[in-house]
């Protein structure tokens, strides 16, 4: 589990991209963080994906 309270970006547009997914990254929220991306890659390697 990878627990965190803020984060910071340089610029809106640094932002946008980031929740956008043009850029890969975090955005610790309920997609694209570690804890959310492992428990997609075990549920993918038990359904044989």
């Amino acid at each position: 589990l990878f627990t965190t309270s803020s984060y910071v970006f340089r610029t809106a547009a640094d932002a946008a991209a980031r929740f956008a997914g043009e850029v890969p990254g975090n955005v610790y929220s309920r997609y694209t963080n570690p804890t959310v991306r492992t428990f997609e890659e075990r549920i993918a390697a038990l359904e044989g994906a």
